[in-house]
């Protein structure tokens, strides 16, 4: 199979076997920073960002379906005086959908 696809953005793609039925599961990923500057970044440059935050025995699931949308935030917290926190919480939020 050959897929076509603009250097930005990244495609992922995995046949899938459900109740004797097959699918095929595709997934657009696209890298653009969350700060002033707004742009998208590459898809080599999302892979080797990826490669050094995540863990590896995680593996990246995107081409699988869902039963609701999904993200993925990453970043890094420090505490008031400087100190890197290991753990933070956090909350992510977006735009409601029409439907409510």
């Amino acid at each position: 199979m050959k897929t076509i696809n603009p250097m930005s953005l990244g495609i992922l793609h995995r046949p899938i076997e459900f109740q004797r039925r097959f699918f095929l599961g595709i997934a657009s990923t696209m890298f653009c920073p969350m700060d002033e500057a707004p742009g998208i970044l590459g898809e080599l440059a999302m892979w080797k960002f990826l490669a050094t935050i995540l863990p590896p025995e995680i593996p990246l699931d995107m081409a699988l379906p869902k039963t609701a949308a999904e993200f993925l935030v990453s970043g890094s917290a420090f505490s008031p005086v400087g100190n890197r926190c290991a753990l933070s919480p956090f909350r992510s939020r977006s735009a409601a959908s029409p439907s409510g």
